[in-house]
């Protein structure tokens, strides 16, 4: 009897540990970087729930608010009005109960306002396309800042390499160094001096080693993934350095009409303009219609079961209230006319500035590459040479093959740098194959 419950108890855990093992397999894994990871793969990531981005999506909702709220400015209203009321009634009255209570149901609605409402949708309707396109500007922003990033982990993986080799390099002339002074063919300076190259290359080498690991950190950060440090890097497929570099006034030309940060201005003045009319206006005739039902506990000859009306106010005198209103809204507009026209002239220099070291950086891929070139036969004649037996070793020109990869590397992303920023100041949106389509956040609230 005890084996039988005895194999039936193993047999329930047999089954136990399937099943956990199916739900493991069932259950998704938590959402992680893949290895290798790709450019391409970090630029189509959501980016909505980055900090930076979450910002400027608060600032739609809150434009999106302010619209609600004008917009359901001239909603019915309604109240329920009650009043408690004991009273002397004077003899003549028909009634001369003291109770003179009141319930009342009041219906209210502005029927007209000569354009104030009007006004003030504009102005904000206005308000947040401006903040969508503040989200889209910050969404290539933060584009930007992944190549960045990106890029940074694949050179600090090369300036380690680099390091790497050259502390091996020169840890070996270190220890040659000693055994000759051993054999009396060289003396303590010597030693000493090849001891400190080899004491700065190490230092270079753990502090390039850390910077691995920092660049790594703050990718998984930016990618929204923080503490999720992805171990191998895909080298992205850089097919922009090929472009051929327009003239810088055509460039120039397209900014100033593309441009987001110019486009999140121009939008801020015509909301601007439109609440200088609303200013105008805000003191205007006011066409107001209203339905009312009362019950009464002292009927009178004046109480009216319901009463229904159209009330038009129409201001004679507000003061100084109007023309101040006029004149802080006006103030407004002269504020962003100002920052339109500086903002082009910095949008209009930093173009040229963008097309400059575009430029600059196109001549010097090329010095890089030929310097990578030198290298490699530099370092195909040293292995030439240690197959004769001629030269000792092949350090040296390892590291400088190292060195030239790095510096060619280095060149190429800042170049693609440059063309991502040239291409966001002349508002080229979503060009790139590696761009996701974002959608635009408050859509689902209109």
């Amino acid at each position: 009897m005890f084996s039988r419950l005895r194999r039936l108890m193993i047999g329930m855990s047999c089954m136990l540990m399937v099943a956990a093992t199916q739900a493991q397999q069932v259950t998704p894994k938590k959402n992680t970087l893949p290895e290798p990871l790709t450019l391409e793969y970090a630029l189509s990531l959501p980016q909505g729930q980055y900090p930076a981005l979450q910002r400027v999506d608060a600032n739609i909702q809150k434009a999106l608010a302010r619209k609600q709220l004008i917009g359901a400015s001239d909603d019915v209203d309604f109240k329920l009005e009650g009043q408690l009321r004991w009273i002397d009634p004077p003899v003549v009255s028909s009634n001369q109960s003291s109770d003179d209570h009141r319930l009342g149901l009041i219906a209210s609605k502005t029927l007209y306002d000569f354009g104030r409402q009007e006004t003030q949708l504009s102005a904000a309707n206005d308000d947040v396309e401006s903040q969508r396109l503040s989200y889209q500007n910050a969404i290539e922003e933060h584009r930007i800042e992944v190549m960045r990033c990106y890029f940074d982990v694949l050179l600090a993986d090369l300036q380690f390499s680099r390091y790497n080799e050259e502390m091996a390099v020169a840890y070996i002339q270190w220890d040659r160094m000693k055994q000759r002074r051993r054999l009396k063919q060289a003396i303590d300076v010597d030693v000493l001096k090849l001891e400190t190259e080899y004491q700065k290359i190490r230092h270079l080498r753990y502090s390039s080693e850390a910077m691995q690991r920092q660049t790594r950190a703050r990718l998984a950060a930016v990618l929204n993934h923080p503490g999720q440090l992805s171990s191998t890097l895909a080298q992205p497929n850089l097919t922009v350095l090929k472009n051929k570099l327009p003239e810088v006034e055509q460039l120039q030309h397209e900014a100033l009409k593309n441009n987001l940060g110019l486009r999140v201005l121009r939008k801020e003045l015509e909301a601007a303009q439109q609440r200088v009319l609303a200013a105008r206006r805000a003191y205007g005739p006011m066409l107001t219609g209203k339905v009312e039902a009362f019950t009464y506990s002292r009927v009178v000859a004046s109480s009216d079961a319901w009463r229904a009306g159209v009330t038009l106010d129409v201001p004679l005198y507000t003061g100084k209230r109007s023309s101040a209103a006029v004149a802080q809204a006006k103030a407004k507009v002269y504020q962003i006319q100002a920052e339109v026209k500086e903002r082009e002239y910095n949008i209009t220099q930093a173009v040229l500035e963008a097309w400059l070291k575009i430029d600059t950086l196109r001549i010097q891929r090329q010095e890089m590459h030929t310097r990578a070139n030198y290298a490699d036969s530099a370092l195909d004649q040293s292995r030439s040479l240690y197959e004769l037996e001629i030269k000792a070793d092949l350090g040296m020109s390892m590291v400088r093959v190292s060195e030239a990869e790095y510096l060619v590397k280095q060149t190429d992303y800042k170049m693609a740098i440059a063309w991502e920023r040239l291409r966001l100041l002349t508002g080229q949106i979503n060009t790139s194959p590696t761009t996701r389509e974002t959608p635009m956040p408050g859509d689902q609230h209109e």
